[in-house]
């Protein structure tokens, strides 16, 4: 297998190269490059730049795209359904949502091939990657009032990241990548969110409970004795990951069919309404949150009885007062 190394930031572009012809000088190159990458390495770790796989930068976005949990906590697919709404304080007015296009970019930060990150029991010294996925929808609303039709134009952008491990080996599919962590934005404005069962027990709607992914870094350091001699040792240090998720082990589980209830409580009462896009038995379906005093917004989604994923989304736009979209975020649960 042939893997393309870069160093630096170019390690997250996603340029192709034609293969060129290697020379005898070409050659006599890359023996001189690996004698100085030998000589570096004896002098020690602290001045390396670090080293990645771009393969394993196109093998975790192939992951996003082609495995069925990737596809099913990253869709696009139904998120803003073309169903009609009405908005509160715009009375006799209906709305509709149409999606012209998406553009998606990613940013991916896989563990440098020099680093060893441990993260304890169950999986011990695995790499690890973090991948944020944004898509840009650029929607059209019509805005239908009696006789009278308008559109506008409007922008609305999903963030969401992705914490994976290698589970596997690099011979496997994805290169042994699974995904292991998942956070589908927040409501940065203040909006706590609350889901509710039917059993009564309640699950987090938000990015409370988010936390870093904590592990051991082993450094190897070569340093020199008080007698002048050179010495090598192995230090221990404690890291996180770039960016709080929840564990898909702590994801909520529902059983399909049953109802939730979601009650937002808007701390920073800046928002005017959300709407909320779920799966039910007829398919992708959009619902008005709003309330009298913009303080607490509470409203049941039913879950699809019938239901081929296993990772599901519920997906939450919030308004601001001037009709300006604010936070949009996923709310992810596992159906059984």
């Amino acid at each position: 297998m042939n893997l393309r190394r870069m160093t630096g930031s170019r390690a997250m572009s996603k340029q192709r190269h034609p293969r060129r012809r290697r020379s005898a000088l070409c050659d006599a190159a890359i023996v001189s490059a690996a004698v100085l990458t030998s000589a570096a390495l004896m002098v020690g770790c602290g001045d390396e730049p670090e080293v990645y796989n771009v393969y394993d930068y196109d093998e975790l976005i192939r992951y996003v795209h082609d495995d069925p949990t990737g596809r099913e906590f990253f869709r696009t697919e139904g998120l803003i359904p073309d169903d009609p709404y009405a908005k509160p304080f715009d009375e006799g007015a209906v709305y509709r949502d149409f999606v012209d296009s998406i553009d998606r970019w990613y940013d991916v930060f896989p563990t440098p091939d020099s680093v060893d990150k441990d993260f304890g029991t169950p999986y011990g010294i695995v790499d690890d990657a973090e991948v944020i996925v944004k898509d840009l929808f650029f929607v059209r609303i019509r805005r239908v009032a009696g006789t009278d039709t308008s559109y506008k134009h409007q922008g609305r952008l999903l963030t969401r990241l992705g914490h994976f491990l290698r589970l596997g080996s690099e011979s496997q599919r994805f290169s042994g990548w699974k995904l292991h962590g998942f956070n589908g934005g927040s409501p940065g404005s203040g909006t706590l969110m609350e889901v509710t069962k039917e059993n009564g027990t309640t699950f987090r709607g938000d990015d409370i409970g988010f936390d870093e992914f904590r592990y051991i870094q082993y450094m190897t350091v070569r340093y020199q004795t008080e007698d002048g001699k050179w010495a090598i040792r192995t230090d221990t240090l404690v890291r996180y990951s770039r960016y709080a998720y929840r564990p898909l082990d702590d994801i909520a589980t529902v059983p399909k069919g049953q109802r939730l209830v979601f009650t937002s409580d808007l701390v920073a009462t800046n928002s005017v309404y959300q709407l909320i896009t779920a799966d039910t038995d007829s398919g992708c379906t959009l619902q008005v949150m709003h309330g009298p005093d913009n303080a607490r917004y509470v409203d049941t989604v039913w879950t699809p009885a019938v239901n081929s994923r296993v990772w599901n989304v519920v997906f939450v736009q919030e308004f601001k007062a001037t009709d300006r979209p604010g936070d949009i975020w996923c709310v992810p649960y596992r159906s059984y």
